[in-house]
């Protein structure tokens, strides 16, 4: 540096050492200079932005620029992009261009692109773009691929490939696909599909499902999936399901499951559920319904809840309810809710509501709320407000 005086001082640090408050400054420079308009704008020309305005360059801007235009098209030129502009490279760069564009011809050629220039390709590279096409069409062959060729198949690979369209074949018979071919099967393996086949069979007539072909079954299969029927129904019948046939119930099942359907109505009775039917019920079921049934309107009333039906108390009931709401109508005016009523409270309850709203609003007052009221302050309060 060289401050004023002319005389020249350094960093025996250097440079690198800056300390961080030093690089902050630098850096808090530098982009206060990054707003400059001229400085922008040279930006915007190094970086090819159409926003660039090379009137207002400098010769030595200019020239910088126009390098930075070069390599930027190099750049372009080396990764084949459409905005490249050959006749800006020079001689070396040329050369690296060509043999750039030669390499993502091979590469296009070998992975077998549309793109692929054949006549690019030297002999070398000619093999190995036809191993590589000849071995990717083997693995399509392979693997049933609609691309295969055929013809481009050696005798072995030709044997191979075969030998995976059988194998294909025969996992897609064992599986029941519609693309099995059974003229494909040798015997052993049609042996094999039919016993899946079976057995696939067996298990969806044992589960109930609409693929079971009954006249597949053996006679032990046919009694174990009968069995495997009425247990479900039987199941479906005692859970009340729509799936529920009562033709295929004995008498002691029916006994059961009707027996399951009063304990279930009597539970949804006593539980007030809608779908109760009342007429099921025997006299004392009657009797415990009705008793749930008050005990739960007692609760509902002593909640306030408009389910409650007065009627239906007893005179304790009703004095306890009331009882209930005046304690609840109370806490609600101490606290100062909008539901209090205050004809429901005591003259004593009246006035500890009213020591409870004074409270409040000294409160609302020392905190400076808009909800205070100072027509409601005392003397003494005023007096605590003023310290």
């Amino acid at each position: 540096m060289t401050p004023e005086g002319g005389r020249a001082y350094f960093f025996p640090m250097g440079i690198r050492r800056l300390s961080l408050s030093a690089a902050l400054t630098l850096a808090t420079a530098g982009l206060a200079f990054a707003q400059d308009p001229a400085e922008r704008n040279f930006f915007a020309c190094r970086v090819g932005y159409s926003t660039c305005r090379p009137g207002e360059l400098t010769m030595e801007q200019l020239e910088i620029v126009e390098q930075a235009s070069l390599a930027r098209n190099y750049s372009a030129c080396r990764n084949g992009y459409a905005s490249c502009k050959p006749g800006l490279l020079n001689e070396d760069q040329a050369e690296a261009v060509q043999t750039a564009r030669l390499a993502r011809n091979f590469a296009d050629c070998r992975y077998g692109y549309a793109t692929c220039d054949r006549s690019l390709l030297d002999a070398d590279q000619l093999e190995a773009v036809e191993n590589e096409r000849r071995a990717q069409n083997f693995s399509a062959c392979w693997n049933g691929y609609s691309t295969c060729r055929r013809d481009l198949l050696t005798a072995d690979q030709k044997e191979s490939v075969e030998t995976a369209r059988l194998s294909r074949n025969y996992a897609a018979c064992r599986a029941g696909s519609s693309r099995c071919d059974p003229s494909l099967l040798n015997a052993d393996q049609i042996d094999a599909v039919e016993t899946e086949r079976r057995a696939q069979n067996y298990a969806d007539c044992r589960g109930g499902f609409p693929g079971c072909d009954r006249s597949l079954l053996t006679q032990d299969q046919a009694e174990a999936v009968q069995t495997e029927r009425l247990a479900r129904n039987y199941a479906n019948c005692r859970s009340g399901f729509a799936g529920c046939d009562p033709s295929l119930l004995s008498a002691d099942q029916m006994e059961a499951v009707e027996n399951e359907k009063r304990a279930r109505n009597f539970s949804d009775c006593w539980n007030g559920a809608s779908r109760c039917d009342e007429s099921l019920l025997t006299a004392d079921q009657r009797e415990s319904v009705r008793t749930a049934s008050l005990a739960r309107n007692y609760a509902a009333c002593r909640s306030g809840f408009s389910s409650c039906r007065p009627g239906l108390l007893t005179g304790d009931q009703l004095e306890a309810v009331e009882t209930e709401r005046r304690a609840q109508n109370f806490a609600a005016c101490w606290n100062g809710y909008s539901s209090c009523n205050p004809a429901l409270l005591t003259p004593d309850q009246t006035e500890s509501v009213h020591t409870a709203r004074l409270a409040r609003n000294f409160e609302a007052c020392r905190g400076g709320f808009e909800s205070c009221d100072r027509g409601l302050l005392t003397p003494e309060q005023r007096d605590a407000l003023k310290r």
